[in-house]
């Protein structure tokens, strides 16, 4: 389970002990939250570019993805993406799947982003 699973988890307790614990705001940002309609800060544009090219390439790559394939494909820098996918991973679109060398994949969270 992630850390983001745990947050979610654990505020859905306090919410049905409390249904008053968040305002309303805050309850409707927490239920797109737990469904992974909402990022804890919102798309970057790096992350946006990141995440497009991700999906249109993900077949040929067979979702298979390091930083310096998606820096190339997208003709920038493979330290831009890195710090892109660094947020794209703690906001769920995609999944860190190797270490050496680091490799990513999309989450079904990135497959439904436009949608």
């Amino acid at each position: 389970m992630t850390n983001r699973e745990k947050f979610i988890q654990e505020i859905q307790k306090q919410l049905e002990v409390n249904p008053y614990f968040l305002s309303e705001a805050a309850t409707a940002y927490f239920e797109e939250l737990s469904k992974g309609k909402a990022s804890m800060g919102g798309m970057t544009e790096s992350g946006e570019k990141v995440l497009t090219w991700m999906l249109e390439n993900e077949k040929t790559h067979s979702n298979m993805f390091s930083a310096k394939t998606i820096g190339e494909g997208l003709f920038t820098s493979s330290r831009m993406v890195s710090g892109a996918m660094r947020k794209l991973v703690t906001d769920g679109y995609v999944e860190k799947t190797g270490q050496n060398p680091v490799s990513y994949s999309l989450t079904d969270t990135a497959r439904s982003w436009k949608n």
